[in-house]
């Protein structure tokens, strides 16, 4: 802290207070973080892939160093981002990229192991220039397709982007199964309003992952196309899963899932987690709001509330041919009400309809209206946003452990992290 004080005419007497770093133990005057211990044993804690940087202040105190003289944890953070970012540089450029890839996934074996929590390879992983795609599984989670004796099959897949080196993510598959209807909380018309309810509820059991480059369609089509080799291999006496036509899929609005379910799982029924519907009403479908009414001295969207509200109550009708009358109703309100663009938007959530429905006897009429988003009696369970557990909650877990090792960990300490988490939790499940 530096002050000033004028004694008497001409007199300038200048006070400084604080600490001053020059010697012992305490970095030089340079600008530099770390004095040359400090600077060796921080190299050592990042070449060892150490992360975050509370574990590197525990490092540097038991080597020695005094807390007095270390850094505060917000210059160890940018210490420890910046030599991420020179050990990337480096590596990009004295070793390939795929080379790297493929040596953290040797250590996965390709034969069936003994340990129930083993991860090994289900496929052989595509690591090139372009993309990557490692898909592996544990014995525990193969277990789950054993145990499942449904007829309503349902599916829940996804994926968290860039918690791995490199920007890749990790995609998750998982069973749910309907077992009986349980209590729970269920979002009603209002804004942030939810009330008790009984629902099909159950926790997603995964049954087997991946390691992705990117969101892209010949990823998902690979996963699916696993997950009906794993189906024949384990349930050789049913039929197999691209041919069930009570299949759901519940997943996110990314069209790559899309393009993909209806490739390998023509026959199923899109299930689109409403909280990522929910989303987009904070953003896109608010700028497709035409009108807009001032109040208290703020403006606001005219029909934004009302439409939130219809979407919430009409994606509980408990049939289908219910719902497409209601929904044909409420669209051409929204017109009539003079918005055009919202409409049309909420009509992109219309999808063909699914196998169960188009076949069922009676046959429905021809111009049924089915949206991904609607639940019905059928579809409130896990993933469609009306259960105890959304399928945004299902990568919670496993995302919460990665962001341990700093957000970006290298594929085999997230492999590493993911069997950890299928020992301690999910084999319990």
């Amino acid at each position: 802290m530096l002050a000033k004080t004028l004694n008497t005419p001409g007199t300038l007497v200048i006070h400084c207070s604080g600490e001053h770093a020059k010697h012992g133990d305490e970095p030089s005057a340079s600008g530099k973080v770390f004095n040359q211990k400090q600077q060796d044993l921080a190299a050592t804690f990042s070449a060892a892939g150490g992360r975050t940087a509370k574990n590197l202040r525990v490092a540097l105190l038991a080597g020695g160093c005094s807390e007095a003289s270390l850094p505060t944890n917000t210059q160890l953070s940018n210490w420890l981002k910046n030599a991420r970012q020179k050990k990337k540089g480096a590596l990009e450029k004295d070793q390939h990229i795929v080379a790297a890839v493929g040596l953290e996934v040797a250590a996965l074996p390709r034969a069936l192991p003994k340990q129930i929590d083993a991860l090994f390879l289900l496929a052989d992983p595509v690591i090139t220039d372009a993309e990557v795609c490692v898909l592996f599984a544990c014995p525990g989670m193969l277990n789950t397709f054993n145990r499942f004796a449904g007829d309503a099959i349902a599916l829940a897949v996804d994926t968290k982007m860039k918690v791995l080196d490199r920007g890749m993510g990790v995609a998750t598959v998982s069973l749910l199964v309907k077992d009986r209807i349980r209590p729970t909380h269920l979002t009603r018309a209002g804004k942030g309003c939810r009330t008790q309810g009984h629902a099909w509820t159950s926790h997603g059991m995964p049954i087997l992952q991946a390691i992705f480059h990117a969101e892209t369609k010949p990823n998902y089509v690979r996963l699916f196309a696993c997950v009906c080799d794993v189906w024949r291999q384990r349930c050789a006496h049913r039929q197999p899963l691209e041919e069930q036509k009570t299949l759901q899929v519940h997943k996110d609005f990314h069209p790559s899932i899309e393009e993909a379910r209806r490739e390998i799982f023509p026959h199923s029924r899109a299930c689109d987690d409403f909280f990522h519907m929910r989303e987009k009403s904070h953003t896109v479908m608010q700028s497709t709001c035409a009108q807009v009414v001032l109040r208290k001295g703020k403006y606001f969207k005219k029909k934004m509330q009302y439409a939130v509200d219809t979407i919430c109550i009409l994606r509980f009708l408990p049939t289908l041919p219910l719902f497409s009358w209601a929904w044909k109703a409420f669209i051409a309100s929204l017109r009539r009400m003079g918005e055009p663009t919202l409409a049309d938007w909420l009509q992109t959530y219309e999808r063909p309809l699914p196998a169960m429905f188009a076949e069922q006897t009676p046959p429905l009429p021809t111009d049924i209206v089915y949206a991904s988003f609607w639940a019905g009696f059928e579809g409130i369970i896990p993933g469609s946003g009306s259960g105890s557990e959304p399928a945004e909650a299902i990568h919670g877990a496993w995302q919460r452990e990665l962001g341990q090792l700093g957000g970006r960990g290298h594929i085999s300490h997230a492999l590493q992290v993911l069997q950890n988490l299928y020992s301690q939790h999910w084999q319990n499940w």
